[in-house]
């Protein structure tokens, strides 16, 4: 999934088009991003070779000929990044044949995709419009600016998964399942989420039943909810709790209790 700077950025660049409520569900987040994202790669706001842009344009459009021919005019060395990047981008934008059909070539489906920074000019403009907004000021952005946690570079996102259950696209979802996606695959930082509990916060039924149907265990998911609570000294909460939290229908949170059965 997309870092702190890359959904700060997003959102001080949604105002340019139009995209409403500064911190959305997740779902609702999702419904915000997709034409902002494909807006910025239409406009030509990453910071990318013009044939890899045109490579992820291609995927945005669904259109699975251009994007292989366009990989293939590339150097060598960068297809399998730019690979990478247009599979994401399609399983973001709903485009699940073309996600399938990136895999089969290649693409990793538990892998990161290499997002490129957005141009210098919108990302200056950003800094200073985000410098001006509550809850931020100047002394705060330079502040994170410091820590790394705002910057330019190239952002690593994925497992893909991730942006597939963030919108709740069960179809996408399959694909990436069948090409032996992992359900229970952490972000690549501490105490992080894994699609099962992602799917489970997220109230979204049939990916977390799919998800169950295709591995995912209750009983390690609450051992890592267990430890992770320890950590960071906080109550524990089971998947079955959190479950019936979010409003998963009654049938299901049988099965994500976690007992012999599941083991």
């Amino acid at each position: 999934m997309r870092t702190l700077i890359a959904a700060l950025l997003l959102f001080n660049a949604a105002s340019a088009f139009g995209a409403p409520d500064a911190f959305p569900s997740a779902q609702a987040q999702c419904r915000q991003e997709r034409p902002l994202v494909r807006e910025l790669w239409q406009r030509g706001l990453y910071d990318a070779p013009a044939l890899a842009k045109h490579v992820v344009i291609a995927a945005i459009s669904g259109d699975l000929a251009d994007v292989r021919q366009s990989l293939d005019a590339l150097p060598r060395s960068e297809v399998a990044r730019w690979r990478q990047v247009a599979m994401y981008t399609a399983a973001e934008q709903g485009q699940s044949a073309v996600v399938d059909a990136l895999l089969n070539d290649g693409a990793s489906v538990d892998g990161s995709a290499k997002i490129p920074p957005l141009d210098t000019g919108l990302y200056r403009r950003t800094v200073d419009d985000l410098s001006q907004q509550p809850p931020f000021n100047a002394k705060a952005v330079k502040g994170m600016q410091a820590l790394g946690i705002v910057s330019n570079e190239p952002q690593e996102s994925g497992p893909t998964i991730f942006i597939a259950i963030g919108c709740n696209d069960l179809a996408t979802v399959n694909v990436l399942l069948h090409h032996h996606a992992e359900p229970m695959a952490s972000w690549p930082t501490p105490h992080s989420a894994d699609p099962f509990i992602s799917a489970i916060i997220f109230d979204e039924p049939e990916i977390t039943r799919t998800l169950l149907d295709r591995g995912a265990d209750p009983c390690s998911e609450d051992e890592r909810l267990l430890r992770n609570a320890k950590a960071m000294h906080r109550p524990a909460h089971t998947v079955a709790e959190i479950g019936k939290h979010t409003g998963l229908p009654v049938s299901l949170l049988s099965r994500l209790e976690c007992h012999a059965s599941h083991q």
